[in-house]
């Protein structure tokens, strides 16, 4: 078994002449035959070898014996050991996860310390080809996507598992045969927890009774898996980059180029937005389907998934959103920006003086002029600057962003429309209308800026006074 080992490791490039490797202990059988493992491995790659051991204080004193055997593995073999001690249960409560998962992240999380204090190249995990038919199982019978039919990795960042290429079987007859004793975590044979009833109950049953190989079936169907995944990965990818736009807390991804792809490529684009947000915790196959339809439904769609993510079907987008952050940032937005800004100036002023008022507005700058009408002076027909007249405008003109009630004037007749109503026409999308820069009068708009412009207050022949007023272009 011991060769094998070494070949797997080799093939997989887990180990480079002098790492320093920080590998978990537990006592039990697999982790006791990693550390045995690496150690016969220590010459051949002058490895610096650190051993951690994690007492989650859930069996009371059946831990603390755990911790002592690890103790005294450690010092036969002359390798530095830090034991680290937590109550799990406790952990767990806090962050509101499971005990499992709550194990499983304070062990990582002190893999990671350890690594990082001692200042190792790797961190060895015991992770074993039982171990990985029972994750590729138990994801999916909780429902996953293509992703989580691969398994466990052989490496992941500074993660290695070398003993993927064997399996537990493998791993007892190995030191029963070297005469290596080992401990035994009661826990992991009580059916409390979902990896132990497969385990336990669902593989011993598959192998008995279906196929004594399935265990190498399922590891070879998810190595097959994470090629097609890895190619898979490269393909989204690249067609993520041409049609995502990130933001905090949002990825807004172009309507036309997403409903243009195979339903494959949509989820896994989702699959990539959602991940870049929030991760995928309790994201499931069914929100990814469902999200690639949302393409082919009505302006406004939105469809709620776990951890506060929204999706949101838009006029030429589709948005992908937390909820929290993204609602929190639109607001601290509206708090910082001016909500409204007189344009008024004095006829007095502008004939004496020639008085031009300059101001900056969600982020455009804006010029406003007063001046005497003349015939002979043509209208302006660019569509940065608008003139107005003066004399018929009765309440004061102020730059401002949208409210409720405000309308335009569409026809010379008289003929209005809100302005709700036009920005649906125009197929603005409802997070960017709060940023349309308006001159109004009251609740009438004279110009909605880069959109339109009133019909009333028109110049005509009997015009004194012009009110201009110019945006940057």
């Amino acid at each position: 078994m011991l060769k094998k080992v070494e070949n797997f490791i080799e093939k997989q490039e887990m180990l480079m002449p002098f790492d320093a490797i920080v590998v978990g202990v537990s006592g039990g059988a697999d982790s006791v035959c990693l550390l045995t493992c690496l150690h016969r491995l220590r010459e051949q790659y002058q490895l610096k070898l650190y051993a951690v051991h994690v007492n989650h204080m859930l069996r009371g004193m059946e831990a603390d014996e755990d911790e002592a055997f690890v103790g005294d593995l450690c010092k036969s073999l002359s390798i530095p050991l830090h034991c680290v001690h937590e109550d799990v249960k406790r952990l767990a409560e806090i962050s509101g996860t499971t005990i499992e998962e709550a194990g499983r992240n304070l062990r990582y999380l002190s893999f990671e310390q350890e690594c990082e204090r001692v200042k190792a190249h790797k961190i060895a995990v015991a992770h074993n080809r039982n171990d990985n038919a029972e994750t590729v199982l138990f994801h999916l019978f909780r429902g996953t996507g293509l992703t989580g039919m691969t398994g466990i990795p052989k490496k992941r960042g500074q993660i290695i598992r070398p003993l993927l290429c064997v399996t537990r079987e493998e791993i007892e007859n190995f030191l029963l045969k070297e005469n290596i004793s080992y401990r035994t975590d009661s826990t992991n044979l009580s059916n409390d927890y979902t990896r132990n009833k497969i385990r336990l109950s669902i593989l011993p049953i598959v192998t008995k009774e279906i196929n004594e190989r399935a265990i190498e079936h399922i590891t070879s169907l998810s190595d097959q898996l994470t090629e097609v995944a890895n190619y898979l990965d490269q393909v989204t990818e690249r067609e993520f980059r041409k049609i995502a736009t990130l933001s905090k807390g949002k990825v807004t991804l172009e309507l036309k180029e997403f409903s243009s792809y195979e339903d494959l490529i949509k989820r896994e684009i989702l699959r990539k937005a959602i991940k870049s947000i929030s991760g995928l915790k309790d994201i499931e196959m069914i929100h990814l389907t469902d999200g690639a339809h949302l393409s082919k439904c009505q302006v406004g769609k939105e469809i709620h998934l776990p951890n506060h993510i929204i999706l949101k079907r838009g006029y030429n987008t589709l948005i992908v959103y937390d909820s929290q952050l993204y609602s929190e940032r639109k607001d601290g937005d509206r708090n910082i920006q001016p909500v409204e800004i007189p344009l008024t100036l004095d006829h007095e002023d502008s004939m004496k003086k020639g008085t031009v008022q300059r101001v900056d507005f969600l982020g455009k700058g804006f010029e406003i002029r007063l001046f005497p009408y003349e015939k002979s002076l043509a209208i302006p027909k660019n569509s940065y600057t608008k003139w107005y007249d003066y004399d018929k405008i009765r309440d004061a003109v102020v730059l401002r962003t949208r409210r409720e009630g405000d309308f335009l004037m569409i026809h010379p007749q008289g003929k209005t429309k809100s302005l709700k109503s036009l920005l649906v026409d125009q197929k603005i999308p409802r997070e960017e209308r709060d940023k349309i820069p308006l001159v109004v009068c009251d609740s009438h708009v004279l110009w909605a800026v880069g959109v339109r412009s009133s019909e009333a207050y028109r110049i005509d022949q009997n015009t004194n006074w012009v009110l201009s007023v110019t945006a940057d272009s």
